[in-house]
């Protein structure tokens, strides 16, 4: 299994909770993380479609690596169904109807490039909120 077979690219997704160009610390502790909530429209049935094969690929990968040979029961998939509740089991916001909803992050190490339509830089946090629609570039683990 090879890396590029962990990403996706998903067109047309919005964006929500908007931390990319500047590093939050999470609600619970822990080391400050660039992140983004997506919003993949239930219409995009070949992206969800693609997320979930590299979903897949990352598990299969797990019952190699950290699993000893055996999938788990139920391993855990971060995508959730917006329509439903969270995993915490209160609703999701009414601007999650209608979508899959997921977390992207990165850690310190590894933070995420983001580019207007001509594929240049953006650096200022005003061009990049919560709310707009783009285009996001994932890899699954």
């Amino acid at each position: 299994m090879t890396q590029d077979s962990k990403r996706v690219t998903l067109s047309n997704v919005r964006f929500s909770f908007v931390n990319i160009l500047t590093p939050r610390e999470p609600q619970d502790g822990g080391a400050p993380k660039y992140s983004t909530t997506v919003l993949l429209p239930k219409s995009d049935v070949a992206g969800k479609q693609r997320l979930d094969a590299a979903i897949e690929v990352a598990i299969q990968e797990g019952i190699s690596s950290k699993w000893n040979g055996q999938r788990p029961a139920a391993p855990n998939i971060p995508v959730h169904d917006g329509d439903g509740l969270r995993p915490g089991g209160e609703p999701f916001g009414p601007e999650c109807a209608g979508h899959w909803v997921f977390t992207a992050s990165a850690n310190l190490s590894y933070p995420p490039q983001v580019v207007d339509a001509a594929l240049q830089p953006i650096l200022s946090a005003a061009e990049v909120y919560s709310g707009m629609f783009g285009n996001v570039a994932i890899r699954t683990f």
